[in-house]
């Protein structure tokens, strides 16, 4: 049985090994960035941990099936320049061995209620351009606001915003569908 819960310290190394993972296939060839899996562990363990100090609210879900993580998620409050009452989704990554099975709209669904209860009201998610998963987000009637560059090789990254409530309606016309 599948169960999204909040993701603990000592399981962020198997979060950033999924990222790892899915990291050639986020990039679509338009890096030379190699996966630094250590570098990433570092980043996202401070980051984890540094809410408070930055005036945030971080949370970070996985979907475990007994011990086995296989997929995950991290949001927090979104820039202010990006969106005055916004969260935004700073990952999700899911196993390529665990994909159709739902656990992206289970652990949207449990992000978007969290932040709904503190009266956020908009989703903000950064996705490269080339990514597949940018069609997943517009089905969930995300749109492009703008586009940005990231990375050394300024690869192009679509900024997608949504109304929270109206994703959480999308996600709930589909999610019955992927019962855990």
């Amino acid at each position: 049985m599948i169960k999204i819960r909040s993701l603990l310290p000592d399981e962020m190394m198997k979060a950033i090994e999924i990222k790892g993972i899915c990291w050639p296939e986020e990039i679509q060839g338009k890096s030379k960035i190699q996966f630094d899996r250590e570098k990433e562990y570092q980043f996202w363990s401070k980051w984890m941990i540094s809410s408070i100090e930055n005036n945030d609210d971080r949370q970070l879900y996985g979907a475990f099936d007994q011990d086995t993580l296989l997929a995950v998620i991290f949001a927090s409050f979104a820039e202010v320049e990006d969106s005055e009452n916004g969260i935004e989704i700073n990952g999700l990554w899911v196993d390529p061995k665990h994909r159709n099975k739902g656990l992206s709209l289970h652990l949207l669904k449990k992000i978007i209620e969290y932040y709904l209860d503190l009266n956020k009201n908009e989703i903000i998610i950064f996705n490269f351009h080339y990514s597949i998963s940018n069609s997943f987000y517009k089905k969930l009637g995300a749109s492009i606001i703008k586009q940005t560059h990231q990375l050394e090789e300024k690869v192009p990254t679509d900024v997608f915003s949504c109304d929270l409530q109206d994703m959480l309606n999308n996600i709930n016309q589909r999610i019955n569908k992927y019962p855990l």
